[in-house]
């Protein structure tokens, strides 16, 4: 029963956030690696252009995505090179060419059970695979957090449900 209600809210948060969700618009003749931009990061890193569906605890989006969440470090460049514009539900995050991508503030699952229904369109939160430093004897992991125009790489325990954005290392 708790898993139908669970799959259930998700359904239902996911619907209520489509405003927030948004597919990167950069111009046709701006090379496309498969889904990811190269937003000319110096480490070369590749950010897929949409989120994946729904909210992860760490330890399952660890054991799904594996070595194409972002670390830490990956995340802290996107953070500190990248200029970050909010259009009011979503970052536009565009790099050192120009070439963007859209984080949208799609909140997060807190416990696996609610949804904090308030941070929808506010608030977004991204797990990185860095494990973080415990809190309070939990395990925990960093991850990006962004919440009324403030941007950082916060820790966070294991078990809140969070979003997840892919990364690749470009290609030759």
């Amino acid at each position: 029963m708790k898993k139908i209600i669970l799959i259930s809210l998700i359904a239902v948060i996911v619907g209520m956030t489509t405003d927030c969700k948004s597919q990167n618009a950069n111009s046709a003749d701006i090379k496309i690696y498969e889904g990811y931009t190269d937003l000319g990061l110096p480490s070369g890193t590749l950010w897929k252009d949409t989120n994946e569906v729904g909210f992860f605890s760490f330890d399952t989006a660890m054991s799904i995505f594996g070595d194409n969440l972002p670390t830490k470090e990956q995340m802290e460049e996107l953070v500190n090179i990248c200029k970050w514009e909010w259009d009011g539900a979503n970052y536009k995050v565009i790099g050192p060419n120009g070439n963007y991508i859209l984080l949208p503030a799609a909140g997060r699952i807190v416990d696996g059970t609610y949804a904090d229904a308030y941070s929808i369109c506010v608030q977004g939160c991204y797990w990185t695979s860095t494990q973080g430093d415990p809190i309070a004897d939990m395990t925990a992991a960093w991850n990006l957090w962004f919440y009324l125009g403030k941007i950082k790489i916060t820790n966070s325990p294991h078990w809140i449900g969070l979003s997840i954005r892919l990364v690749k290392r470009k290609t030759a």
